[in-house]
């Protein structure tokens, strides 16, 4: 997944996502509805997407509730472009003070 996250697949990214996904009930919180371990891939592929300005797959990732973690906004600033910002509070992610991340993470490199 994260390969096809940078390289901009989008199909890719979903097959590889439903192959993570033990339940479809999206009532279900993400984090407690796929296969142990997948947290960290999901959040390196929106990563990657965003570094390499793949919105569409960002956007995708983020609808099926992956974690908004400093290194998802970090990323997502990183590209200077308001989609990405909008698609994280599209997706339910609500600025708080201090929260924006410094550079001390710092996926943009």
């Amino acid at each position: 997944m994260e390969e096809a996250s940078a390289n901009g697949d989008l199909d890719l990214v979903t097959e590889s996502f439903a192959s993570v996904i033990l339940s479809s009930d999206r009532s279900i919180p993400l984090l407690n509805r796929i296969l142990p371990g997948a947290k960290e891939g999901i959040e390196r592929s929106a990563c990657l997407a965003a570094k390499h300005g793949h919105i569409s797959i960002f956007s995708f990732l983020l609808d099926q509730g992956a974690p908004f973690t400093a290194n998802v906004l970090a990323s997502a600033f990183c590209t200077n472009k308001v989609e990405f910002c909008q698609a994280l509070t599209e997706n339910g992610w609500l600025p708080q003070p201090g929260e924006v991340p410094l550079m001390s993470v710092n996926p943009c490199s």
